[in-house]
């Protein structure tokens, strides 16, 4: 819960990266986002939100990548590699058969 994080200096994300924990005037802030609401608890999990969104680090990869190294996402694997960039295609011939010069 909120209050176990309040003594860290960081704490590890579900893709493996830390992420940095500051208290700073009783508000807590993960990287540079302030937590505004903590303890939501789910049935999978609890939930804390942030006022803005902690970005991955630019090393990461794709989400292609990171769904392929998780190994439970084949179906999405698939559609984004295979499905997406088909459909994009027909898409792309279509509006360039309806509109010439487009």
């Amino acid at each position: 819960m909120a209050a176990n994080v309040t003594g860290l200096t960081s704490t590890s994300t579900v893709l493996g990266t830390d992420v940095a924990v500051k208290v700073d005037m009783g508000n807590v802030y993960l990287n540079d986002a302030e937590v505004i609401n903590t303890d939501i608890e789910t049935s999978n999990g609890v939930i804390h939100v942030t006022a803005t969104v902690i970005l991955p680090p630019a090393d990461v990869g794709t989400i292609v990548d990171t769904a392929v190294a998780h190994g439970r996402f084949a179906t999405l694997v698939a559609a984004l590699t295979h499905i997406l960039p088909q459909m994009l295609a027909v898409a792309l011939l279509n509006a360039t058969v309806d509109q010439p010069g487009w």
